[in-house]
């Protein structure tokens, strides 16, 4: 039996929610006789429909103006990010315009190198940034195949260690060796652990790669003995453009994990991580098999 209200002389509106998920609208106004109340009349409506296309609106307006907000981070990002590099084309292509008739080739050619390594780093972001808007459009077709994992790790660890002077150390565990895995998902996965690794770590400090295979998943660890993540940045470090407050002036996108955890959840996977801020950091990823 619905509540009547304390005031009888007035009318009542409320909004009732039961256990089952329906939502229902009362209304109900007193009936008067010769100044005197002798009953009241009830109205119920079923707002279950409309309560849930309200929500489904406010989620949409939420969303909304999430992307406004990754759209000026992406904005602010992008011009800080690309700055840098522009900078440094700039600058040298100016001395080069205006020495070029009287310096030695010896002379020219770091302001050459300069402009060189600053285009190859604006290659690189543009791609990181189409990669992922790729990635989180779902426009990857994985297949997978026979897959020589320790082959594949190997030959990972060997690209990376060519552009660092961090020691990166293989490991294998168990008798996990070649798996059905697309090659085309696995390798950005792990070389966006591993750079991280590297770029967030002392250079004389080592990194490892661990390979398992368990319970019908093979099983990735890159460990770290770099800054670490702060607790309360491991609930944002996923998201686009999102960097943690211990980065200080190390330059980034941050779009690498982003990109990773996209990665993980189109091939049905997971991704963990555990840190403690300048000892060191672990992500674990767990792909099907």
């Amino acid at each position: 039996m619905w509540k009547v209200s304390n005031q009888p002389d007035l009318e009542s509106y409320d909004i009732l929610e039961l256990k089952d998920g329906r939502v229902f609208a009362q209304y109900s106004q007193p009936q008067w006789l010769d100044d005197k109340i002798v009953g009241r009349v009830w109205s119920i409506w079923d707002i279950t429909d409309y309560k849930q296309v309200e929500l489904e609106l406010c989620q949409a307006l939420q969303q909304i103006q999430q992307l406004r907000e990754l759209k000026a981070n992406f904005i602010s990002m992008v011009c800080h990010q690309f700055r840098t590099p522009l900078n440094a084309v700039s600058f040298s292509n100016s001395l080069l315009k205006r020495h070029i008739d009287e310096w030695t080739k010896e002379k020219t050619r770091p302001l050459l190198d300069h402009i060189q390594t600053a285009v190859e780093k604006l290659s690189r972001m543009l791609n990181d940034i189409l990669f992922f808007a790729n990635a989180e459009a779902a426009k990857f077709n994985f297949e997978t195949e026979p897959l020589d994992l320790i082959q594949f790790c190997n030959e990972l660890v060997i690209q990376i260690q060519m552009s660092s002077s961090h020691d990166i150390n293989f490991v294998r565990e168990g008798s996990c060796g070649s798996a059905r895995i697309d090659r085309q998902l696995l390798e950005p996965i792990l070389k966006n652990l591993l750079d991280n690794a590297v770029k967030y770590s002392p250079s004389d400090s080592p990194v490892d790669l661990q390979l398992s295979c368990k319970s019908g998943k093979v099983i990735f660890q890159v460990t770290d003995r770099g800054i670490g993540i702060a607790v309360a940045d491991r609930q944002q470090i996923f998201e686009p453009f999102y960097r943690g407050k211990n980065i200080k002036n190390i330059p980034g996108t941050g779009l690498g994990l982003s990109l990773v955890k996209t990665l993980v959840d189109l091939y049905g996977g997971q991704i963990a991580v555990e840190s403690e801020i300048d000892i060191g950091t672990t992500f674990t990823v767990m792909l099907p098999v």
